[in-house]
């Protein structure tokens, strides 16, 4: 739940370090990724700079913004933090969209006597222990060289003269001292420690080593009477092997398997069985070659000259299988300003716009177009076409 925006400023600003200053773009994307913890605006339009402002655009809806204004002195030392309601807000142009820092970015160091306090704290009201079930998966054994546990955890919590209690089992997964815990078979099987814990001598070199698999996946994941016609395997090329399970409004699924040179297992998913998602199974290699075919149609020139009253017509091809696989996305952008998305589920192409004459006014103007991953890297594009127009 968020915290009400008449304490949470208070409780920001009692959490900043005193050696934390704002003074870089990456200073602020931090900001803008402990901001979270406090709206959940996860949609943001970004931060900008304005003086000793740093202003944080958590929500927009047409004119109106949210805003959270960060004021530091000279040497960035955070001043004041507000929450501001714009009903009218101005153009600006602000950097770092839904974007937040990565989670390896990030160094958290809790000081050993808050550490203590904590543990104090939890130990004097809660008490919790594990108990081992039982040992699970023995199929497994063929596959990989972990082993695997049901485990169940209970709690017992006191707090002003009421208790509370409760028990979750969960699934262990032991693979040479490190651990993974999940209450899902899928999630066991596709986790990164699953992947290690294959052994270097299991195969899927040809149909029975195939059966044999979907075999395991029968005992450990069964499908239901219904579905039982559906259930199949097949190699769709000659690394690629789809295990479908279900179907769901017209679209089946199941697991992809991937194999090396070796028939050994390179990377498995859970999924949709599908040409895209085969796809995004390759491209999770990161030596896999992807083109894009990101190339304007029209106009056929990237220097027009346009009278003023002129409009504009922009076709722009691409390959569907890898843009539609990436999640990726098309960016309009107009002297440098965001005018303008496109983004769906199944991207088609070619892409067309219409540009009307009221922007094109009397000079130079830069339209561009930018084919985008997942968020707002506008730095690192998987194609870029740049128009330049001369308006008389």
């Amino acid at each position: 739940m968020a915290v009400s925006k008449k304490s949470w400023d208070q409780i920001f600003l009692s959490t900043v370090s005193k050696v934390f200053s704002l003074k870089t773009d990456e200073d602020a994307l931090l900001i803008q990724t402990i901001l979270l913890l406090f709206d959940n605006e996860s949609f943001n339009d970004g931060f900008f700079q304005k003086g000793k402002e740093w202003i944080f655009v958590r929500k927009t809806f047409f004119e109106r913004a949210e805003l959270i204004v960060i004021t530091t002195n000279d040497q960035g030392k955070i001043n004041a933090i507000e929450f501001r309601h714009e009903d009218n807000m101005p153009e600006y142009s602000s950097r770092a969209a839904g974007e937040k820092l990565a989670s390896e970015k990030i160094e958290l160091k809790i000081p050993e006597n808050d550490s203590l306090k904590i543990l104090s704290h939890l130990s004097s009201g809660i008490d919790y222990h594990f108990t081992i079930k039982e040992k699970l998966f023995p199929e497994l054994k063929t596959i990989s060289a972990a082993d695997f546990y049901l485990i169940e955890l209970s709690i017992s919590q006191s707090e002003n003269e009421e208790s509370f209690s409760s028990t979750m089992e969960s699934i262990l997964m032991d693979y040479q001292n490190q651990y993974f815990t999940t209450t899902s078979v899928e999630n066991l099987l596709s986790s990164a420690l699953f992947f290690k814990s294959i052994k270097p001598d299991y195969f899927i070199a040809n149909e029975s080593d195939a059966a044999h698999f979907e075999a395991i996946l029968d005992v450990l994941l069964p499908v239901s009477t219904d579905q039982q016609s559906l259930k199949s395997h097949a190699k769709l090329a000659d690394d690629i092997w789809a295990f479908t399970r279900t179907e769901s409004f017209d679209q089946t699924h199941g697991w992809l398997v991937q194999l090396n040179d070796k028939k050994q297992i390179k990377a498995l998913t859970n999924g949709e069985i599908s040409e895209t998602a085969t796809m995004r199974l390759r491209m999770q290699d990161p030596d896999y070659k992807v083109d894009y075919g990101f190339k304007l149609i029209n106009p056929t020139e990237t220097n027009l000259n346009l009278k003023k009253g002129q409009g504009l017509e922009i076709k722009i091809a691409f390959s569907k299988m890898p843009v539609n696989a990436s999640g990726a996305w098309i960016m309009t952008r107009f002297d440098g300003q965001k005018v303008g998305i496109m983004a769906a589920t199944q991207m088609t192409s070619p892409f067309y716009e219409e540009v009307p004459p009221q922007p094109l006014s009397k000079g130079k103007h830069l339209l561009e177009y930018l084919l985008l991953m997942p968020g707002e890297d506008t730095d690192n594009t998987l194609g870029h076409i740049v128009l330049t127009i001369n308006v008389k």
